[in-house]
């Protein structure tokens, strides 16, 4: 049975070891997270280490989708930063109203004055940062993902034709809820957001294919459609997608979260440095199922799918 399905048979090694002769992919919406937690930098200073940047290749769509959203993505954060110091400028003028709040004692406003004045500061220092990777500054996110991929490190651009093939052929999988992509936003209009997964497995495939390498693939949208899920617990990637890439391409692919990446990547006495990292790097599912549901499904039931972080 094995030599007509491989891939269901095929365990994963230790990704150490696995490693060592595959290429690292990191999907665009992972990038895409990094601006919307406090330690992004923390996991592009992982990836600039020698023995992983080396590894690092990107599909161009997945270039090409990360800059269509990457300036709504830092606005939405910006705006977000924003509408926290209005409301947290408003909690501290109703609490500086003697009338309003006149039996907090002297010693306790002054400790939650000083709480307001460091909160402001950290989300200063935040709306910089933003303000800096939109302006695309030497020291900001972007610049630090432009400097890990150059062109040599970025897959080759699919064709009209090509993309129009690949529309069609997404369809007809999503249909047939096969993996990857199917749980997409029905609402997306654009066909190549849209069929965005399937676009890029099949040009990790290809890279595969010629460069003759296994592949990491390191995800951070927790999904069905990526992972076999049960009692909200990921088990594993698809079989389906193992053995889809095992059969077109005569290689192996080692489907993981970022906060596995990242776990297996960190030395143990480097372990509380990326703490905080691994803590806003999601390990189970954002939405909760007991069982494989689609998107269709979910929404009969009262689930709100979520993408990203955020």
């Amino acid at each position: 049975m094995d030599e007509y399905f491989p891939g269901f048979y095929v365990g994963q090694e230790d990704l150490q070891a696995f490693q060592q002769n595959a290429l690292i992919v990191v999907d665009a919406y992972l990038l895409l997270d990094l601006f919307r937690i406090s330690e992004g930098k923390k996991f592009i200073e992982l990836l600039q280490q020698d023995n992983i940047k080396v590894k690092l290749w990107l599909p161009y769509d997945a270039v090409w989708l990360y800059h269509q959203l990457m300036h709504s993505v830092l606005m939405e954060q910006i705006d977000k930063v924003k509408s926290t110091l209005f409301y947290l400028a408003q909690f501290k003028q109703n609490l500086d109203d003697e009338y309003t709040h006149p039996y907090v004692k002297d010693r306790l406003m002054i400790r939650t004055n000083r709480l307001i004045k460091d909160l402001k500061k950290a989300l200063g220092r935040e709306s910089k940062d933003l303000a800096n990777a939109l302006q695309n500054q030497a020291d900001s996110i972007p610049s630090f993902i432009n400097a890990l991929y150059p062109k040599n490190n970025i897959g080759d651009e699919y064709g009209k034709t090509e993309l129009k093939q690949l529309f069609e052929e997404a369809s007809e999988r999503y249909i047939q809820e096969t993996p990857p992509g199917y749980l997409y936003d029905n609402a997306c209009k654009n066909s190549r957001v849209k069929y965005h997964d399937y676009i890029i497995w099949n040009e990790i495939q290809r890279c595969a294919k010629a460069k003759n390498k296994d592949i990491i693939f390191v995800t951070n949208r927790i999904r069905p459609d990526w992972f076999f899920i049960y009692d909200d617990k990921v088990i594993g990637p698809r079989k389906e997608l193992m053995n889809e890439f095992k059969k077109e391409t005569q290689r192996s692919i080692y489907i993981i979260t970022a906060h596995y990446f990242v776990d297996k990547n960190i030395k143990v006495e480097r372990y509380n440095e990326y703490n905080r990292l691994l803590k806003q790097l999601p390990e189970t599912p954002v939405y909760g199922y007991a069982t494989q549901r689609t998107e269709k499904e979910q929404s009969h039931i009262g689930y709100e799918f979520v993408n990203t972080i955020g």
